[in-house]
Order: C-alpha cells, then sequence, then structure tokens
C-alpha cells in the first residue's frame, strides 16, 4: 500500500489540458522537486563530489520528505 504522501506526488506539477480534449501531464510533482533539490545542491558552494546514483537517491529522498511534509 502507498503512502497519501507519494500517491500525491504522482500527480502533475503543471497539467495542461489542450483545446483538443487532451491532458498533457508532463513530471510528476516527485520528479519535480527531485529535480529541483538536485539542481540546488549541485548548484551549491559544496567541495564534496558524489556520483550520480547519490545525488539522485538524494534528491528523491528530499522530494518525498517534502511531499510528507505538505501533507500534514
Amino acid at each position: 500500500m502507498k503512502n497519501d504522501f507519494i500517491v500525491n506526488g504522482e500527480a502533475p506539477s503543471n497539467p495542461v489540458h489542450s483545446r483538443d480534449g487532451l491532458k498533457y501531464e508532463g513530471l510528476t510533482k516527485r520528479e519535480h522537486f527531485a529535480g529541483l533539490a538536485m539542481q540546488g545542491y549541485i548548484s551549491s558552494d559544496e567541495e564534496d563530489i558524489h556520483s550520480p546514483e547519490w545525488f539522485a537517491s538524494w534528491a528523491v529522498q528530499c522530494a518525498d520528505a517534502l511531499l510528507k511534509e505538505l501533507e500534514k
């Protein structure tokens, strides 16, 4: 069973409804938040060098924590 914050994280961050009735969802909230976290960390002045896998894992953890907090 999924937690509510994960289900909310699967909702589109910027849904677009076109004139032809099609819905274009784009990134999920979870993907969007993870990308923002990764962008912020990488652009900081941190001297630590991590693998891309580390950045991805950390960013997803940040996104999940944010979604969980927003559900309160």
